[in-house]
This record gives structure tokens, sequence and C-alpha cells, in this order.
């Protein structure tokens, strides 16, 4: 462990020569096929040790931070000779970025958003970066404000959180039927998102800190957060590491549980608004509790009206349903996490939908699954 250790990286002539002998390439300064696998074992040791120390997204626990790492290791040395990688820190740069694409690709794709959307406005004189930084690569700790901004100060988080009801959602807006093949969200969407976002924090305003306040106004932006009945979504631990198969429930893949609301809002809002138009007492006692475990859906189409008025208003209602629920079918492949959220909006949908039938003074019965005994929602 201790000649692991020891063992010297000389940059960028090490990953030249593992690059070549993964590609039989001969060089007069070939390493031996030991000398090869001690660099592989200390460059792996020391790319899965800055993983588990930073903590990067999507990855959990040490064996997951070395497979992480294999899989880089194994992308440079199949790949482009890494001749360019002339440091630790450059190596450690290029990894990052490699599994913010691979691992997280949603807030891979955020980053990019974001900087495609600053500099088009910057370019257009829409909004301005400090001096300092003019010309150079967009980092976290680049300034921008809008043109009109006359102070030096620094905009903070608290004065963004302020202001942040102000700020409007944007949604993901699906091209030629392809999900994956569609940006979260439009650049002229992300653009006008900047401009609200700086308008919102009021002065000059850090990169970290427009990518940070992006994702609370896109709610197709996904992360693991602890719901807050079982668990604490302060906590400092990885919310998902050994975590028991019976509890992955306790954890939805999310950006905010104001996510949730919103989503969920839109649709019952906009269900609401249209069942109540064909007959709300018929949705919310005939047809809404088929679709409640539990409940006890006793009355019938005849209650409520003549037969073929009350049948003709059910196969509307039942329209409606299909198409506000239909984006919520699983079209391609999603990961049990990302369907627990899906699964929590679903739920929410439910939940306010039964609350709007209770104000309208209309009882749903349930029975109680551990007693059989009869109850109200």
């Amino acid at each position: 462990m201790n000649d692991m250790v020891q063992t010297e990286l000389h940059f960028p002539d090490d990953l030249v020569s593992i690059w070549n002998s993964a590609h039989s390439i001969s060089d007069a300064t070939e390493l031996s096929r030991n000398e090869i696998d001690d660099k592989w074992v200390v460059i792996q040791s020391l790319l899965s040790g800055y993983i588990l120390k930073n903590r990067l997204p999507g990855i959990y626990g040490k064996q997951d931070a070395v497979d992480a790492a294999d899989d880089y290791l194994c992308h440079i040395f199949s790949g482009i000779c890494p001749k360019n990688i002339t440091s630790h820190s450059a190596l450690i740069a290029n990894m990052r970025k490699y599994l913010a694409r691979k691992r997280n690709p949603v807030q891979f794709e955020m980053n990019e958003i974001l900087r495609d959307a600053l500099r088009h406005l910057e370019k257009n004189g829409k909004i301005k970066r400090d001096e300092h930084s003019i010309g150079k690569h967009i980092s976290g700790k680049t300034l921008f404000s809008l043109p009109k901004c006359k102070t030096s100060s620094h905009a903070s988080r608290e004065d963004y959180e302020r202001n942040r009801g102000k700020v409007p959602f944007y949604r993901t807006v699906i091209r030629a039927n392809d999900p994956e093949r569609s940006r979260i969200i439009p650049p002229a969407s992300a653009r006008e998102l900047v401009l609200k976002l700086l308008e919102a924090f009021g002065s000059w305003t850090l990169f970290g800190d427009l990518l940070w306040a992006m994702q609370f106004h896109v709610p197709d932006q996904v992360k693991i957060v602890a719901l807050p009945e079982k668990g604490d979504p302060d906590s400092e631990q990885d919310p998902i590491q050994n975590l028991p198969e019976d509890q992955s429930d306790s954890y939805i893949y999310e950006y905010d549980h104001e996510a949730v609301e919103m989503i969920a809002g839109e649709t019952v809002q906009r269900i609401w608004s249209r069942v109540s138009q064909i007959n709300d007492k018929l949705f919310c006692l005939y047809f809404l509790p088929q679709t409640l475990p539990g409940a006890v859906a006793d009355a019938k189409l005849e209650d409520f009206g003549p037969a073929t008025t009350a049948s003709d208003q059910n196969k509307r209602i039942r329209a409606v349903m299909a198409e506000e629920m239909s984006n919520y079918k699983f079209h391609f492949e999603i990961s049990r996490r990302e369907q627990s959220a899906q699964n929590a909006v679903l739920r929410k949908i439910s939940s306010d939908l039964h609350q709007n039938c209770t104000e309208k003074g209309y009882i749903i019965k349930l029975y109680k699954a551990e007693t059989g005994e009869e109850d109200t929602i």
C-alpha cells in the first residue's frame, strides 16, 4: 500500500504511456506492465478519493466511487490520446466534466443551458459581466447583472429569496415527440429566466448563484431530496447511501418539493376547471372513487340525472382525465427513483382533487385498510 501511495505520477507522460499500452503502440519511454498497473492503481485511488471527499452528485459509497473512477479511466484510455491532460487538477477537472455528463446529465444540461443563455444575452447587450472576467471563461465566480445596475455590491441568495415568488416557472417543450432529445427548457425561455433571476437578485450575481436559483424554476430538473416526514432534508448525510430497499420510497428524484406542488397544482387546476363545467358532483361521487383504493363507489350513474346525459358526462370526464394524465405515462425507460418522483406528483394530484371535492361538500367514503371500518375523506 505504501509503495502504491509513493508511486509518482508524471503528466502527461504516464497517461500517454498507459494509452500507448492500451492501443499496442510501442514507445521509447514505454513503461513495463507492472509499472502501468501501479500507475493505474495510483490514478484510480487519486480520483476515487477525490470523488468521495467532494461527494460528487450521483455517486454513493466507496465502491461506487471506485467504479466511477474506473469508468472514467476506461473512457480516456480508449479515446483520443490524453496528452492534453498535463496536471492533477486538469485530470480531476476532466473527470468531473465526464461524470457530470454521464451520471448527472440533467444538472450538466442545466449548466450548459445557462452558459449559452448568458453568452447570448451578453452579446446582445441585455446583461453585462464584471470587467475582470470579460473575455474569460465563465466560472462559478463570474458576476453578471442587468445593464441598469448602478451599484457595485454583490447580491446574496437572501436577496433572491425575497423576490423568488416573482419569477415564473418554465417547462420542458417536447420537440418532435421525442422527450430524450428535447432540452430541459428552450433557449428563449432560458434567456427570459436569466433576466427574471437577475431582476430578483437585484445587483451583481455570481454564476453559481444563478445556477442554484435556476433549478427552482425548472420543475423537470431532478435531484434527490428526502421527504420531510421520513428524513431530514438539511442533513449532510448522503440521502440514499446504504438505504434499505423498503425505505426507497422515502426519497424521490425531484429538484425541490415545490416542483411537486407546482406540477400537481397546475394539473389539478386544469382538471377541476374542466370537470366542473361538465358535472363536478358526478366526478367526485362516481368517477373519482373508482380510482381511489379503498373508496366506496356505491353511487350509480342514474343518481346524477337522465341515464343518457349522465353517461355522456362520464365519458367526457374520462376523456379529460385521460388527456391530462397522459403526461404521466412512461413512454420510455426511467429509473426507479425517477418513477418515485412521478408517483409523488400523482399522489399529490389525487389528494388535491379529493380536497376540492370535500370543499364542495362531496364526501367520498373510504374503508380503513386495517379495520375495515367506514371512514370519509
